[in-house]
């Protein structure tokens, strides 16, 4: 299959890459760097460069997109969606080889998957396109409750058959997401919800014995009130907040008690990829009505 077929979860702390039919994903900071020789770094190499005074770092790119900024760089102003693309256009160059940069004919479908959809954020994102000169119909925008139910969906049909539940830690945020498929008169619909959970916490806590001890006992408490009285095909962990499962071992025991569970640390941008390889085909591989942010008004509560 000619040309990249890209999945691309865009946060405001880090970024995912997903490219279908490599088995390599990518992830680091959302963050850019201007040297001061005028090139351009991104993710950890350039918070590096910018610690070794070697170039000024811009980073929370989206928020700055949301809020229409700019940022002011060796004399230089640099509004926020020309930041956002000199970003971009390195992280699409990922898949190829060191030193290669992309151009825009070399992509044939890119679905981005953002938290929420923000119509700013969006258009600032279709600039972009235009920018690095990729067909705006090759680029498609949707929310991180879209690109998990195509990731689930992708699945055997074992894995979502009745309720299906992800937890998404990150670094600063705690929400959960859960889907369910109805099937009427032959026809088949999946409805998924994200919720924002109060009690989310930040994971600078868990550098502390007694902060670990809070945040499994805050995951538990969350666990038990919202997976109770429901069957549960499957459960799913991401984030950073979850590369690692030993700091949260009462909340792991708990769900692991008759429920399978997986971690996926870059389940948005294979979800999005997912998406994007279907685009390609003659006959979508997910025949079913999907309700769910950016989609339809979700009717399930």
């Amino acid at each position: 299959m000619d040309g990249l077929i890209l999945g691309l979860d865009l946060c405001d702390g880090y970024t995912q890459l997903s490219c279908w039919g490599r088995e390599e994903n990518w992830t680091l900071p959302t963050a850019v760097c201007r040297q001061k020789d005028g090139g351009w770094l991104i993710g950890e190499t350039a918070y590096a460069t910018a610690l070794a005074g070697e170039g000024s770092v811009t980073d929370k790119l989206i928020r700055l997109v949301l809020q229409d900024g700019s940022d002011t760089i060796y004399g230089v102003k640099y509004r926020a969606v020309d930041l956002l693309k000199c970003f971009l256009e390195q992280v699409f160059s990922l898949p190829l080889e060191e030193g290669k940069t992309v151009d825009g004919s070399m992509v044939k479908e890119l679905v981005i998957t953002v938290p929420k959809m923000k119509a700013r954020l969006m258009d600032g994102l279709m600039y972009c396109a235009d920018q690095l000169k990729i067909p705006r119909s090759h680029v498609h925008v949707i929310s991180h409750t879209e690109a998990f139910m195509y990731f689930v969906l992708s699945q055997t049909r074992d894995v979502w058959s009745n309720h299906v539940g992800l937890f998404d830690l990150s670094e600063k945020c705690l929400c959960y997401y859960e889907m369910k498929v109805q099937k009427n008169m032959g026809q088949v619909t999946a409805v998924a919800e994200r919720e924002k959970l109060e009690e989310g916490f930040a994971l600078d806590i868990l550098s502390a014995p007694q902060g670990v001890k809070l945040a499994d006992k805050i995951l538990c408490s969350c666990g038990e009130r919202l997976l109770e009285k429901k069957l549960f095909s499957s459960v799913f962990l991401t984030g950073k907040g979850f590369e690692t499962q030993q700091w949260a071992g009462e909340f792991m025991k708990m769900l692991c008690n008759r429920r399978r569970v997986f971690v996926e640390t870059v389940l948005f941008a294979q979800g999005a990829a997912c998406k994007a390889v279907d685009l390609t085909r003659d006959k979508t591989a997910y025949p079913y009505t999907m309700i769910c942010d950016g989609r339809l008004n979700t009717l399930w509560r």
